[in-house]
């Protein structure tokens, strides 16, 4: 997701808020999404400037999940929390296992009632080392992880089932990047940077 992408989001959402008025929900309401499936689009990893993409290298795999909940007030304006994980693994010997975690607040903006679209992004995210095995040993906490880049914007869809529940679907795309170093050995230094998509299946519930 380039930047372009996040500020055109973010400039949309700006122009909901200003018009909230105009275009406003009956009901508030309450919703939560959980990732069915991903896709990775890069995975790579930086060391003294030398960045490998693992997507395009045999022998590795990647899975991508995440999870939304959100309370849309009537005016359309919603609040919410998003959390996203990216994982590489290999098939060696002793295999490795990577995850980069993110999550942050959301804002978003609803149109529509019993068929509704919601567009949002994160205004405050954080990524961060979440696991790091080695042979199914965990050696996350050898490492201090810092975040540099934590990004995505979403696009749901709602559909009434009734009168108070809803049906979701969604997509959100993230960018997010961290740096990790090794507490042992400061010149292990390595950068993660990575380019997903979740998309997402879940339930909202309108307040009468």
């Amino acid at each position: 997701m380039s930047k372009s992408v996040f500020k055109i989001v973010l400039t949309l959402i700006g122009f909901c808020l200003l018009a909230a008025d105009a275009f406003a929900v009956e009901n508030s309401r309450f919703r939560f999404m959980l990732g069915l499936s991903g896709k990775v689009n890069e995975y790579n990893q930086t060391i003294s400037g030398n960045k490998t993409d693992f997507v395009k290298l045999s022998g590795y795999s990647t899975t991508a999940g995440g999870m939304d909940f959100a309370y849309i007030f009537e005016n359309g304006i919603g609040l919410g929390f998003g959390s996203g994980t990216v994982k590489l693994s290999d098939d060696a010997i002793l295999p490795t296992e990577i995850a980069i975690g993110v999550g942050g607040i959301d804002l978003s903006y609803t149109l529509g009632e019993s068929f509704n679209m919601t567009v949002g992004a994160t205004v405050f995210g954080n990524s961060s080392l979440s696991s790091y095995k080695i042979s199914g040993v965990e050696y996350k906490g050898l490492y201090e992880s810092t975040s540099k880049r934590s990004q995505s914007v979403f696009l749901n869809l709602g559909f009434s089932l009734g009168e108070n529940w809803e049906l979701l679907l969604g997509q959100r795309n993230y960018d997010l990047a961290v740096k990790t170093v090794n507490s042992t050995d400061s010149t292990d230094v390595k950068e993660y940077d990575a380019k997903f998509s979740v998309y997402l299946l879940g339930f909202g519930y309108r307040f009468k």
